[in-house]
């Protein structure tokens, strides 16, 4: 069985020449890689054809930029392989990573397989496992599963832990199966927030069945993250609301039951980590400047509906704390708490 894995490529020299010859290293040798240079301005593209002219399983192409989504779209366009799966560049994966996750693969043919992964952070390594049984192949009916369910948002029990809401959207971790999903397309990533969510809320709809695999793991770089300060992003509260209005169109499309409305309205709230982080880490100069503008963001039509159908009673205190702040728009007491939580890496995080 040939693996192809796409390696969107942009400004990571730092990083790339580890990251190939990991993929190198792997004792699964029927592997092809293609590599897209997504209009780098530093040395990775030089880099990468000095990979693609010693090695023959090494296809790199070259374009001018089109963000992530746009880069992993030209990749699909190449693959080869009866499975495929995405690996960032300043990531890596373990060294029996593809023979293992081949061995299943052969053996039961899901259209998904799913792994573990770990976050590598610089002075630890938090091991993520998903509330998915092991080893086990799901099969899909009328394309609703818990992992589309949860893909979708939090619900019940699983709100004791808000911030894994997003340890299911990554397209990395995963492997495809390229007859199902070659042609499925990745939406512009300076349009939409989570491009990788709505990626995978397609693709675990469309997918007939589906498989998790606990004994190897994807290690994603957290160690490389800019500053919080400098990476803020004034269109993020307009990029989530397009991101909702889609997830409750393909729900509304799909006829899903309400249940998936109920995760999705969890999700909204729960995003306000993301977007209070993303006011709070300001200086405060700009803080007292945007202040007016993240009150307003709490105060929009989005957020009083949501509220007013959220349950708190599963959520642990701290975070019942932080989302009431948010529904009262105490913007200077959620300043605090942000910042405090970020400077040590607490319990409230992207």
């Amino acid at each position: 069985m040939k693996i192809s894995i796409i390696i969107p490529v942009y400004n990571v020299e730092k990083y790339i020449t580890n990251c190939l010859s990991n993929i190198l290293n792997q004792t699964y040798k029927k592997i092809e890689i293609i590599v897209v240079d997504d209009g780098s301005t530093d040395e990775s593209a030089i880099l990468c054809d000095k990979f693609e002219k010693e090695y023959q399983n090494i296809k790199v192409v070259h374009q001018e930029n089109k963000g992530l989504s746009g880069a992993r779209n030209t990749g699909l366009k190449y693959v080869t392989g009866e499975y495929f799966f995405f690996l960032d560049a300043d990531d890596w994966i373990d060294k029996d990573y593809v023979k293992q996750c081949v061995s299943f693969l052969n053996k039961d043919k899901p259209d998904i397989l799913v792994t573990s992964f770990k976050k590598e952070y610089k002075d630890k390594t938090v091991g993520v496992n998903l509330n998915v049984k092991p080893k086990k192949k799901i099969n899909i009916k009328n394309g609703r599963s818990f992992f589309l369910r949860r893909l979708i948002g939090e619900y019940g029990k699983e709100l004791k832990h808000p911030g894994k809401i997003e340890d299911y959207n990554p397209v990395w971790g995963k492997f495809y199966k390229t007859k199902v999903f070659r042609q499925q397309k990745f939406p512009d990533n300076r349009k939409y927030r989570s491009e990788d969510l709505l990626f995978n809320i397609d693709a675990f709809y469309k997918a007939k069945s589906y498989e998790y695999l606990n004994t190897v793991y994807y290690h994603y770089n957290k160690q490389n993250e800019g500053s919080i300060v400098s990476s803020h992003a004034p269109v993020l509260f307009k990029q989530f609301n397009k991101l909702y209005g889609w997830i409750d169109r393909f729900i509304t499309e799909k006829d899903l039951p309400e249940l998936y409305k109920k995760s999705l309205n969890n999700r909204i709230i729960l995003n306000l980590i993301t977007i209070s982080i993303n006011e709070c880490m300001l200086t405060l100069d700009k803080f007292k400047d945007n202040k007016e503008k993240f009150i307003n963001i709490l105060n929009d039509d989005l957020y009083k509906k949501a509220f007013s159908k959220f349950s708190y009673t599963e959520l642990p205190l701290s975070y019942k704390i932080f989302f009431k702040l948010c529904e009262y728009k105490r913007v200077y007491l959620l300043r605090i708490i942000v910042r405090t939580a970020m400077s040590r890496r607490g319990k409230i995080k992207r």
